[in-house]
């Protein structure tokens, strides 16, 4: 079934948003994957992929995007002396710096992190690299991390408080009651994408496409300086184990073509140069004839890349 659906001052770079549209008639979308909090964290291939898949929606939409990765070791907006070392399968560590552990977790004694750019410079980052926008979008993955996003709302807000910031994502949906408590976000949206774009259409002021997404690719282009993509050919699982969250996430089990995933790796991989994806599915070879189409089709492309099983096959 296809998808429906250091010092400061060396870190300012200016950076253009993706938008044909120059008039500031255009609304403008600020994406912002949020802080780590946590004891330990390391990048294998983290990726804000529903950003991306949200990002190409709002493209094809007519809207002005940009994002903005508080994680991102490989940020611009790091100064090079700051940067963590990276292997050359495109994971590594995050960067780093040591805070407050909660008061729930007095006991546990070990170093509690925030993992991604130092505050100091992701404020200087906001004012001088991106231009006001008309809301941010802001995702989250680990319930845990729920203090990380929190961070993540307060600095925005300190910067727009008149800037709307609406709140999506894992965190968000297994949480939603904590999250609204808790996250500072204007609003929380819980499940899948395609079940929120009318109410975000209303929010945003302006109608979304429909979310065909065996037409509309992620935009992997948002982060222009990656060394890794993630790629997810389905969306949900046709099995139904009582510990796992993925029917929460998205209750359908919903395959891309063969033809649409070989379009995505060539933008990937073609386009963008990276040499790095990292396979996200959650189910993957459930649908073997497929699978093996999609791994027949990757031999024969012309260009090299390495493929990680990051979910486990």
């Amino acid at each position: 079934m296809p998808l429906r659906k250091s010092s400061a001052s060396h870190c300012v770079i200016r950076i253009g948003h993706f938008s044909g549209m120059k008039s500031r008639d255009t609304r403008r979308v600020l994406l912002v994957n949020p802080w780590i909090h946590d004891f330990a964290a390391f990048d294998f291939w983290a990726r804000p992929l529903g950003l991306f898949w949200l990002g190409g929606l709002l493209l094809e939409s007519g809207f002005s995007v940009d994002l903005f990765d508080l994680t991102d070791p490989l940020s611009p907006f790091l100064p090079e002396h700051l940067r963590p070392a990276r292997r050359s399968i495109g994971a590594g560590r995050f960067y780093r710096e040591e805070i407050p552990r909660p008061d729930v977790l007095p006991n546990i004694m070990r170093r509690f992190c925030r993992y991604g750019l130092p505050p100091e410079i992701a404020r200087i980052a906001l004012e001088t690299s991106f231009e006001k926008p008309d809301a941010v979008l802001m995702t989250s993955m680990m319930t845990y991390w729920a203090s990380g996003v929190r961070e993540s709302v307060e600095l925005v807000k300190s910067l727009w408080p008149d800037v709307p910031v609406y709140l999506g994502g894992v965190y968000a949906t297994l949480c939603a009651e904590h999250a609204r408590a808790e996250s500072g976000a204007d609003l929380v949206f819980s499940g899948a994408l395609e079940s929120n774009v009318e109410l975000l259409s209303g929010l945003l002021g302006k109608k979304l496409v429909e979310p065909d997404f065996e037409n509309i690719l992620p935009a992997h282009q948002l982060a222009r300086h990656a060394d890794a993509a993630a790629l997810m050919t389905s969306r949900g699982c046709p099995y139904n184990c009582i510990y796992c969250g993925v029917k929460a996430l998205h209750p359908q089990w919903d395959r891309l073509s063969s033809e649409r995933v070989e379009r995505e790796i060539h933008l990937i991989v073609g386009e963008l140069g990276i040499r790095n994806l990292a396979l996200f599915d959650d189910a993957f070879l459930a649908d073997n004839e497929r699978a093996l189409d999609i791994m027949r089709r990757m031999a024969a492309m012309k260009d090299h890349f390495e493929i990680h099983a990051a979910s486990g096959i």
